[in-house]
């Protein structure tokens, strides 16, 4: 008898022990992540945007699109009818769409802007016209 409990309880300890690493070390995996920084994604953090050009700033690298002040990121890409474009080359009174974020100081950055139709527009309308 006494060996028929020592051997279930050798199992009910062993079975505990398979359950409880996993886990033990779950919790490692999540406590490390959450002592890290969080990394954001570089697209869940964007906005669209949409309208016409009100103000240009070409000493501020800025437009202003309705209410929105964005001022152009360094790698912002900018295309006019699928196009690169310069920002020299948007005017006021352009309708432009794109995305912008928000930094860290709370300012608007244009991730992109772009005026007229985009190139997989063009190729729609043309294939079928065709």
């Amino acid at each position: 008898m006494k060996k028929y409990i020592a051997s279930i309880s050798m199992l009910t300890l062993c079975a505990a022990a398979m359950i409880a690493v996993p886990t033990l070390r779950a919790d490692e995996t999540n406590m490390g992540a959450a002592d890290a920084p969080a990394k954001k994604s570089d697209k869940s953090d964007q906005v669209a945007y949409k309208g016409t050009v009100k103000a240009v700033d070409p000493a501020a690298e800025t437009i202003t699109v309705g209410d929105l002040t964005l001022k152009l990121a360094a790698e912002a890409k900018l295309t006019k009818d699928g196009q690169a474009m310069k920002f020299t080359d948007i005017k006021e009174g352009d309708e432009v769409r794109g995305h912008y974020k928000k930094t860290d100081d709370g300012k608007l950055e244009a991730i992109s802007v772009h005026e007229g139709q985009a190139a997989h527009h063009k190729k729609k309308d043309g294939a079928a016209a065709e």
